[in-house]
């Protein structure tokens, strides 16, 4: 499920476009499952694109593109890296 929502700026008087992309917290890898528990302190957990979601994600990644300008940049300079790998 993703969300677009309208909000102020933290700083300013503009407002800006957020996305909002949930998912299963068992989506999430880690070394002990997160679910009914705390994440501990600087734990990282890893949410792998594969075949059955990357559709979501490039969807995902194109709606980011035409939040802003600057959003478009920064997709274009994700998908350079990509392409780079």
């Amino acid at each position: 499920m993703s969300e677009i929502v309208i909000r102020e700026q933290q700083y300013g008087s503009k407002v800006q476009a957020m996305l909002y992309f949930c998912f299963s917290i068992l989506e999430l890898k880690t070394a002990t499952p997160l679910l009914n528990r705390t994440a501990t302190l600087k734990e990282h957990a890893f949410l792998t694109i594969h075949k059955t979601n990357a559709l979501v994600f490039l969807e995902m990644l194109k709606i980011f593109g035409l939040l802003s300008q600057a959003h478009h940049n920064d997709v274009l300079k994700i998908l350079e890296k990509i392409l780079q790998n």
